[in-house]
């Protein structure tokens, strides 16, 4: 499950009256953008109260509005059950490799720090260059790698890849994507 849009919009546009005795704006404004930033990305609500909530005597917000919303934003994160993306992803990577573990006797055994090396792996992007690789080519080639690796099946040759010149689109620096298909050459299961 995810936030809803209304439950975003309920944040983003709280609005609290000022009051002469109140939290300090910047605090009030820190907890709202927290939580907006992590209702946009799937994830769990920061914990509001480990969250610093300073009263000022002068230009502050209305105390009772801003801790409406601080219980709306507890009761929603004990109620809520929202699964950080990653740990779904990762579950779901472990399923598919227990899946294939012990498909075929005698097949490679990649780890799963392997796996994350491959599919992790950033090249520094160049801008209107003549001599880098196509982004898409470099990561097809990588995604063909890290599928032979979960089936455990032998990896396409490095020394076979071929990458189309990016053009005048910004593409993978050649030299880092050269290094590290040499690391792939040299990798060895290590199941």
């Amino acid at each position: 499950m995810s936030w809803s849009s209304e439950q975003i919009a309920c944040v983003e546009g709280a609005r609290f009256a000022p009051s002469t005795i109140g939290y300090e704006r910047e605090d009030v404004e820190r907890l709202r953008r927290r939580a907006v930033i992590a209702m946009r990305a799937g994830k769990p609500l920061p914990d509001l109260d480990a969250m610093v909530m300073r009263r000022t005597a002068r230009g502050g917000l209305n105390l009772g509005q801003v801790d409406g919303l601080r219980t709306v934003l507890s009761v929603w994160r004990r109620t809520t059950p929202i699964e950080d993306p990653q740990d779904v992803a990762r579950r779901a990577q472990e399923a598919e490799l227990a899946a294939f573990a012990g498909v075929r006797d005698g097949a490679p055994r990649w780890s799963s720090q392997q796996m994350d090396r491959v599919r992790d792996k950033h090249f520094t992007l160049l801008r209107r260059t003549a001599t880098s690789y196509d982004e898409s080519d470099v990561d097809d080639y990588l995604d063909s790698v890290v599928v032979a690796m979960r089936r455990g099946v032998e990896l396409p040759d490095p020394a076979q890849a071929r990458f189309a010149s990016s053009g005048l689109r910004r593409g993978y620096d050649p030299k880092e994507v050269d290094d590290f298909l040499d690391e792939i050459a040299h990798l060895r299961p290590e199941g």
